[in-house]
C-alpha cells in the first residue's frame, strides 16, 4: 500500500482538532463559566446576576464561578457530606443532596473539514457528537466523536473512508481535548479547543483508506493546533444550552494537518455548527 500524499493537505478532519488550552494568558478580565443562584443578601437584583442592588447585600441573588456542582447544601437532604458520598442512616436526615454537575453533551451539523493549500481533497462527516464537562471557570474537556466520516479527491472523482484506530468503518474520534473560554473583544465569546497536550499536540488522527484510479491507497492524516468558535445561547443569561460557530472568517482558525511521514503540513479550515447542553443551567460572563 502506498500513501497519498495530498491527502495531508485535507483541511480535514483539522475540524477533530477541536478543543483548548489557553491561548491567551494575557487577558486582563477572562470570561468565565458560572451560575447566578438564589441567595438572601445576595448582590444581585436580576436571575442573570447582571443588575447590582444599590446597597450591599439587598439583592437576592449571588453570582457563583466555576463549574456547576455535583453536590449542594439542602436541608432534608439525603447526604451527611459535602461530596455526597456518605448518605444519612434516615432519609432526608442529611445536609446536602446531588446535584446534576458540570457535565454535558452536545451535538453539530455542517461538519466541513475544509480545503487547504494544493489540495488534495476533503472529509466530510454526516454526524457529530461529543461529551465533556466543565472543569473550571475558563476551562473544560470534550471527547469528540464524528460518524460517516469520507474523503472526497476532486482530480479523480474518488472517495476514502476516514476511521480512527479502532473505531466502527467512517468514524473518527479524538482523545479528550481541552476547551478554554476566550474574549478577544468585549462582549464576543469564544470556546477554543485543542490537544491537553498543547498546540504542538495531535488533536485527532485517522486513516483514510479507498481506491483511487484502481489503486487501493491509504494515509495516515493527524491533526494539531486550535481552533476557536463564536460563543451565543448564555452570554450574560442562565442557560441549559448554548451554541458554538465555528466557520471561516470567524472566530480563530488555527489548525494544521498533515500525513504521517510526510514533509508538509498545511493550514486547515474547520466548519461546524454546534449545540451544547448542559447537565445544569451555566452563564458565561464576558
Amino acid at each position: 500500500m502506498r500513501r497519498i500524499r495530498t491527502l495531508g493537505q485535507l483541511g480535514l478532519v483539522a475540524g477533530l482538532a477541536m478543543s483548548a488550552l489557553a491561548t491567551s494568558a494575557a487577558q486582563a478580565s477572562p470570561p468565565e463559566y458560572g451560575q447566578c443562584v438564589p441567595e438572601k443578601h445576595g448582590t444581585f437584583l436580576t436571575g442573570a446576576c447582571t443588575i447590582s442592588s444599590l446597597k450591599p447585600h439587598k439583592g437576592t441573588f449571588e453570582w457563583v464561578a466555576g463549574a456547576p456542582p455535583s453536590c449542594v447544601p439542602q436541608k432534608k437532604g439525603n447526604y451527611l457530606n459535602s461530596t455526597c458520598t456518605l448518605p444519612s442512616v434516615k432519609p432526608h436526615k442529611g445536609k446536602y443532596e446531588r446535584a446534576p454537575g458540570p457535565g454535558f453533551t452536545s451535538t453539530a451539523t455542517g461538519v466541513t473539514f475544509g480545503e487547504a493549500p494544493a489540495l488534495g481533497g476533503s472529509v466530510t462527516c454526516a454526524g457529530y457528537s461529543d461529551v465533556g464537562e466543565i472543569t473550571g471557570t475558563q476551562t473544560a474537556t470534550a471527547q469528540l466523536t464524528y460518524t460517516g466520516c469520507e474523503a472526497y479527491l476532486p482530480a479523480w472523482h474518488a472517495y476514502l473512508s476516514c476511521t480512527t484506530a479502532g473505531q466502527p468503518t467512517d468514524t473518527i474520534r479524538s482523545p479528550v481535548l481541552d476547551t478554554i473560554l476566550l474574549a478577544p473583544s468585549y462582549p464576543q465569546v469564544l470556546t477554543e479547543f485543542v490537544s491537553s497536550s498543547g498546540t504542538g499536540g495531535i488533536s485527532v488522527e485517522f486513516e483514510c483508506t479507498g481506491y483511487v484510479d484502481g489503486t487501493y491507497q491509504d494515509a495516515l492524516v493527524q491533526v494539531s493546533g486550535e481552533v476557536a468558535g463564536v460563543t451565543t445561547g448564555d452570554i450574560h443569561t442562565m442557560s441549559a444550552t448554548n451554541a458554538v460557530t465555528f466557520e471561516a472568517g470567524i472566530g480563530q482558525q488555527g489548525l494544521l494537518t498533515g500525513v504521517f511521514g510526510g514533509p508538509m503540513i498545511y493550514d486547515t479550515v474547520y466548519e461546524a455548527h454546534r449545540t451544547t447542553t448542559f447537565a445544569s443551567g451555566v452563564e458565561i460572563r464576558p
